[in-house]
């Protein structure tokens, strides 16, 4: 159910049509869902992001489906807790595709992008750049360039990224070169160079202590998994039989770019 067909609500988050008619398409709202939340995820999920029961009597629109609940949320709340939600709501988006290994494509990061502005409008004061805008790799680069770009151009005096950026070039090389065994390498000797750019004394509190829950979810993965793999490429004694790493083991191209992403933000 399209929300310029509910004439008779009177949203107090002052969103327009046109607005409205993004959100839905963007966060799925077409058959009643929001998403891939079953309903005690969404409940959580809502809890968690503002601290209100979706499942409360006020929030029961028509069906009741969680797709009404959010259209009723939006009636009902204010436009600092409706933007602060959809800030949430659009991590939320992105962190599943990222964890999925699904690549955005240009029209889904114009739509992103469009109701980050919204989120940003309701509630000027709101950190929107929470959520690093993803640039995917091109051109066979682990890291993107345009980011290689932008971290070098930063000027931080707390902070020299010369080890840094050199660190991703020679990530970009061994990528380039096929060469696996280094890039898994120089991931970790990325993830354990940067936790003092957030404060932390080592990528483990990054995880457990920094950021959006999205962020950390990310974070997690980008700990746990990589050195995971790394492990198993670099601390297995010999065998009688090899199977060497490929291109899709290695790959962490959109986690990196996350986290790259932040750094970029907190360095600006």
């Amino acid at each position: 159910m399209l929300w310029f067909c509910l004439g008779f609500f009177k949203f107090m988050a002052d969103l327009t049509n046109i607005e409205k008619l993004k959100l839905e398409k963007l966060f799925e709202m077409g058959d009643g869902y929001v998403l891939d939340f079953t309903n005690r995820e969404f409940r959580e999920f809502i809890q968690n992001a503002v601290n209100k029961d979706i499942y409360n009597d006020k929030y029961a629109y028509e069906s009741g489906s969680k797709a009404n609940r959010l259209r009723a949320f939006l009636e009902t709340e204010n436009n600092k807790t409706v933007a602060t939600l959809l800030v949430e709501l659009l991590e939320y988006w992105k962190t599943v595709r990222l964890l999925n290994d699904k690549e955005i494509s240009s029209s889904e990061k114009t739509l992103l992008d469009n109701c980050k502005n919204i989120a940003k409008r309701l509630n000027p004061e709101l950190e929107t750049t929470d959520i690093p805008a993803l640039i995917t790799s091109t051109d066979d680069c682990y890291v993107n360039k345009e980011r290689l770009e932008e971290l070098k151009k930063l000027k931080n005096k707390k902070h020299d990224l010369t080890k840094l950026t050199k660190l991703l070039e020679e990530l970009n090389n061994a990528y380039k070169a096929e060469m696996y065994f280094s890039v898994m390498l120089l991931l970790r000797a990325i993830i354990d160079h940067v936790p003092p750019i957030f404060g932390k004394n080592n990528f483990n509190e990054v995880t457990n202590q920094y950021g959006t829950r999205s962020f950390k979810e990310l974070m997690i993965r980008l700990e746990k998994s990589s050195r995971k793999i790394s492990d198993s490429f670099l601390h297995t004694p010999i065998r009688e039989k090899e199977v060497l790493p490929n291109k899709s083991q290695v790959n962490y191209t959109n986690d990196i770019d996350v986290l790259l992403a932040e750094i970029v933000r907190i360095l600006k």
